[in-house]
C-alpha cells in the first residue's frame, strides 16, 4: 500500500506534455516490486496508453514509499499492481 494511497502516486504524476497536447485519457495499469525499506525496486507496464503517459505512471510509482509487506509476521519483497490514472483536470 502506498503510504498516503493513491493520491501520493497521484501527486508525483507529471502529465506529459503531448499527452495534455491532443487530450490523452486513460489508466496505465503496472505492477511494482516493493523491497523490505518500502522503496520500490522496479516497475513493469501490464497496459499502457503511450505518448509518455506510461513513463510518467512509473516514474511516479518509483518516487512513492511504500508500506512493506510481511508474511508470518515478517517483512518480504512483494509485487503490487497498481493502476494509474490520467484525466485532464477541468481548469475551472
Amino acid at each position: 500500500v502506498p503510504i498516503g494511497g493513491i493520491k501520493a502516486i497521484l501527486d508525483n504524476l507529471v502529465y506529459p506534455e503531448h499527452a495534455l497536447r491532443y487530450g490523452l485519457e486513460g489508466t496505465v495499469t503496472l505492477t511494482a516490486r516493493i523491497g523490505i525499506d518500502g522503496n520500490v525496486i522496479n516497475t513493469k507496464v501490464l497496459k499502457g496508453i503511450g505518448l509518455g503517459c506510461d513513463e510518467a505512471a512509473q516514474k511516479a510509482v518509483k518516487k512513492t514509499k511504500f508500506e512493506p509487506a510481511q508474511n508470518e509476521g515478517k517483512i518480504v519483497e512483494a509485487d503490487v499492481t497498481l493502476n494509474v490514472e490520467f484525466r485532464i483536470q477541468d481548469p475551472k
